[in-house]
This record gives structure tokens, sequence and C-alpha cells, in this order.
């Protein structure tokens, strides 16, 4: 090989300048590695595909974030960045949407499919068992009877809404180590096994929390609520819904009777029914119109709307209307669309259960923590 012209580096050797070279090389290599990795976390920041913090919720990919709207006061609105919907979205091949649980939920349900199914891109689907809950499988196993609607269905949103009857079998009320009552590990538990169920790992899911009552249990519920909120917060795509907050005063007490969300300085309107546990219409669709804007900010549903297209919402065999005491009407169908396999089988409830209600709601059976007995 040709020696090198003389120059600067001229007196020193061949080896030198070869390992020179290669220094030279690897500091190019250090430095451009560097930079892209500075500008992909910087990404992934701004993005919120990472976030820092957030005692709220998890650092995690697809972190939701709640923001009360401003025109509608109790209104979240939720996005999850890592799990965007599938668009677009149209009449043919509508939305997915699951709305289960106790019997609140046979309010929710057919409120909330009304508002999402006039969108005409969201297909509502709902069930409904009442003095249902996560604490009495021998009486429903909502947790093995989700896993199969699940699969059957597949929705792509579902809707869970359970509590008020959990007080009604007799919870474990002994101290731990922490001083916590023991109750609160296990509902904790049953919890994470109903989010599970769910899919919450591959769908989004919407939990609903239990509402103030007009007796004395609302420390009891309260305790629950909080309980829930906190399990939640650990899954990124799971949100959280407030009920007690939706349906109580500023000082947060129990009321029948509260002003539209979208007009706070409002006239009041009949928001419960006379049993103080279940809602009247008004305040089913008061939920609801808290629920659609988690659905509506996720997948966009109102921006794809189609005029004049409104999509009927179906009820599960075996599930119950229940709203103000008298069954809802309307565009609730009682058996799948033609698209769905036929529904499974539902067996009757146990013969010591309440019998299932279409004309009148049958009372959400609760007692204090303090206090428990068997279940009805």
């Amino acid at each position: 090989m040709a020696e090198p012209s003389p120059g600067a580096d001229a007196h020193l050797s061949r080896r030198e300048r070869r390992v020179g070279r290669s220094k030279a090389r690897w500091k190019r290599i250090v430095t451009i590695t560097v930079t892209v990795l500075l500008l992909v976390g910087f990404g992934l920041v701004i993005t919120e595909t990472v976030r820092f913090g957030g005692a709220d919720r998890p650092s995690l990919a697809g972190t939701v974030v709640a923001t009360p709207r401003s025109n509608v006061a109790g209104a979240p609105t939720t996005t999850i960045p890592g799990r965007p919907c599938r668009s677009p979205l149209n009449d043919t091949d509508p939305l997915r949407l699951w709305i289960g649980g106790d019997s609140l939920a046979g309010s929710l349900g057919p409120a909330l499919g009304t508002i999402a199914g006039g969108t005409g891109v969201v297909q509502p689907q709902f069930d409904s068992r009442v003095s249902s809950g996560l604490s009495n499988r021998s009486f429903f196993d909502w947790p093995e009877h989700a896993a199969k609607e699940m699969a059957r269905l597949n929705p792509e949103i579902a809707v869970f809404f359970v509590g008020a009857n959990d007080f009604a079998v007799p919870l474990d009320t002994t101290q731990d180590a922490q001083g916590q009552p023991a109750w609160k590990a296990q509902y904790a538990a049953w919890i994470e096994e109903m989010l599970a169920a769910l899919g919450s790992d591959t769908r989004m899911v919407i939990w609903i929390a239990p509402p103030s009552f007009q007796d004395n249990r609302n420390a009891q519920i309260k305790e629950l609520d909080d309980l829930m909120r906190d399990v939640l917060a650990r899954h990124a795509s799971a949100a959280y819904v407030d009920t007690y907050a939706l349906f109580t005063d500023a000082d947060g007490k129990y009321q029948g009777s509260l002003p539209p969300l979208d007009d706070p300085n409002g006239a009041a309107v009949v928001v419960r029914a006379g049993d103080g546990v279940h809602f009247s219409t008004l305040g089913a669709d008061r939920l609801a119109k808290a629920v659609f804007p988690l659905i509506d900010a996720q997948c966009k549903v109102t921006a794809q709307a189609i005029a004049g297209v409104v999509k009927g919402t179906i009820q599960t065999e075996g599930s119950t209307l229940v709203v103000g005491g008298t069954t809802r009407g309307g565009t609730v169908q009682t058996s799948p669309p033609a698209t769905s396999p036929p529904a499974p089988q539902v067996t009757s409830p146990p013969a010591t259960s309440p019998p299932v209600e279409t004309t009148t709601p049958a009372p959400v059976t609760t007692v204090p923590i303090t206090t428990p007995t068997t279940a009805t």
C-alpha cells in the first residue's frame, strides 16, 4: 500500500493512524445513536405513548386521560392513544357496543343504546340481570357469563355496571395486617377477574360504579366506589365513571331531582325512581349522556353519524328492562341481528332468587358492611 502523503500526522505510525480512524468512526456512531434515541424518546413523551408521573394512571402506552367537558358538568371525555378505534364505521359494519350488569344496567342499556344507536354507526346490545353482582356466584356468575358473551358478540367497547347488590352476601370484615377490611382485597380480586372476563387487554372497558341511595347505605357504597376507582386506575384500557357524583349534590347527598347535565342552572327534573335506588327515564338518560362522550371521544362516532339511520338496541335473552318501575319501549329488540350467531340458552335463576320482572324493578338488596346477612 502506498505511503500517505506528508501532513500533520506524518510522524504517526501506520498503527496509530488506524487506531485514530477507528476511534473517530465509533464516536460518529455513538453520536448518531444517542441523537436518534433522544428524538424517539421525545416523540413518545409528546404523543403520550409514554407518560411520566401520573399517579392516577399507569405510565404505559394507552393511558386513559379523563377531562370534564366544559359544556356538560360531570361528563368526562376519555381517549386511549395506544388503542385507536376501527375506522371508518358505517351502518353495515357498525361499532359493536355491549352494556351489561345488574338491574341498574337495565336502565342504562336502553338509554345509552338510544343515543349511540341514533348515530347509525353503533350497534348497542345490553344484558341486565336483576339482583346480580360479583359477590354471589351461586346466583349469577358474571365472569363466566361475560367471557362467553365476549366470545359470542366480540364487542369493541364493553360497558359494565355492578356493585349495588354486593353487600347482600356476607363479606369478611376482619382487619388485615394493614388495618384494612379483608373484603377489600377479595373484592379487588373479583374486579380483576371481571376485567379479564371482559377482555380489558384487548378492548376498551367502561366501568360504572353504583350511585348514591336514598337510605343510609351511602357510606358503604362510597367505600366500594373508591375501591373500584383504585383498581380501575391500574388498567390503561379501562375508564371509571363516578355515578355517585352524578346523582348527588355538592355535599355528596342523594338527590332525587337534579338539573339537566347540559343545563346546570335549569329546572330540576326527577332522576330517580320512587324506591330511591333505580333511575327514572330521565335519570337513565342523564347517566347515558355522561357515558356516551367516552365512546364518542374514543371512536368519533358522532363525526361518522349517518343521518336518518338508527340502530335499534338489542336486549340479550334473559335480561331485563328496568326504568322508573316500567318497561321501556322504543327501539329495543328481543332477538339478535341476523348477522349474529344464535344467543346461547340462558338458565333460569335459582329458586331462591327474585323473579325476573318486566313491569316493575326488583329492589336492589344491600346491607351495611358491619351487619352482613345471607343473600336473598
